[in-house]
């Protein structure tokens, strides 16, 4: 019966994850009240379905993932506390996905033999998607990173639900909110390992970029925001908009996309400034567009931000320092300063936004 049950386990068929699904043709809609739909994040295992709430009068983004009974948390937990003893997460996270996967599904297998569990394939199948979620993504909200049509993620702190900011929609209540504080903490401190970056009591304040360009701030004590740690993450654009997409959009007219063209070939100063979020980067990463192709360019930012679709690109960016004092900081007026090589080229600076 032992037997049987160890092949039975290592002949189960590896879980297929699609983290590249189609994205849904959503259209503008003028009342809020008629929204309703229904699409994929990460199939077949996570949607969102975007529907107007009457009892709250607000819209709300509810992230549908399989549902685990006691049971099958309890084995979660058994599985998820062996693997991290096990495993070096940091190490597997910067592998190809493809192994990644492979890897996860083969320990999960061993663990289940190991540790005498018995679970049906379809169990098997849930668990592994939160194993694979949590140990290469970014646990709850993994499904709303993957969500094309978000631009921002914010979390105020302990019990008070994220909201995101659609690319459709716009400000919308999610379902997912952090109950305990260790657990917020723990993930705020994940944020700050794939960024990079140290984040504790000391220096409870994270400005940074995760692996896939996204900027990233969190807090991390009351000290600092009284409802406990926070976090922000606004999604990084891999195509930037292009000048005429701009101008379909009416945020600038043709004249004045002219005119910023008449500049920059004319090799003028731009200051671009504006509050959070009013498109300062999106409009710069357009306006890149109109830099001849062979010219080079050095940017330099406190948090890489840009996306240049060209080669003869030298992206630099800020550095506080690692010991007492400023020792090795690198700041901004640093950077610029280091960049100004024999050869002539565009330079690009980047201040802060409190700047």
């Amino acid at each position: 019966k032992e037997v049987k049950k160890k092949k039975e386990i290592q002949d189960y068929p590896r879980v297929l994850i699609n983290f590249s699904p189609q994205i849904p043709p959503l259209k503008k809609v003028a009342d809020k009240t008629k929204i309703n739909v229904r699409y994929a994040l990460i199939p077949p295992f996570a949607f969102v379905h975007i529907y107007w709430d009457s009892k709250i009068s607000e819209l709300v983004y509810e992230v549908e993932e399989p549902y685990l009974n006691e049971t099958e948390k309890k084995y979660k937990e058994e599985i998820v506390s062996a693997m991290e003893n096990m495993i070096n997460l940091g190490e597997i996270v910067e592998k190809n996905k493809e192994v990644v996967a492979k890897y996860i599904d083969r320990m999960f297998k061993i663990l289940l033999i190991e540790l005498g569990i018995e679970l049906s394939y379809e169990t098997y199948k849930k668990i592994y998607y939160y194993l694979y979620r949590d140990f290469t993504g970014f646990n709850e909200v993994e499904p709303l990173l993957k969500d094309y049509f978000v631009e921002d993620i914010e979390c105020n702190g302990l019990n008070t639900p994220i909201y995101i900011v659609h690319r459709i929609y716009r400000n919308i209540k999610t379902n997912i909110l952090f109950k305990e504080a260790d657990k917020l903490a723990n993930f705020v401190e994940k944020i700050a390992q794939r960024a990079g970056k140290y984040i504790s009591y000391g220096s409870p304040i994270l400005d940074g970029s995760l692996p896939d360009g996204s900027r990233v701030n969190a807090t991390y004590t009351k000290d600092i925001t009284s409802r406990g740690p926070t976090f922000t993450i606004r999604k990084f654009t891999k195509t930037p908009w292009t000048p005429t997409q701009l101008i379909n959009f009416k945020t600038l007219s043709p004249e004045m996309m002219a005119y910023l063209w008449l500049l920059i070939e004319h090799k003028m100063n731009i200051l671009i400034t504006g509050g959070t979020s009013s498109g300062k980067t999106t409009l710069l990463n357009a306006i890149a567009f109109f830099i001849p192709p062979e010219a080079r360019v050095v940017s330099i930012e406190d948090t890489r931000e840009l996306n240049l679709p060209r080669e003869n690109w030298l992206p630099s960016v800020s550095r506080t320092s690692t010991g007492t004092g400023n020792a090795g900081e690198i700041d901004l007026f640093t950077d610029r300063k280091s960049t100004r090589l024999n050869s002539s080229h565009t330079d690009i600076s980047r201040m802060p936004s409190s700047a």
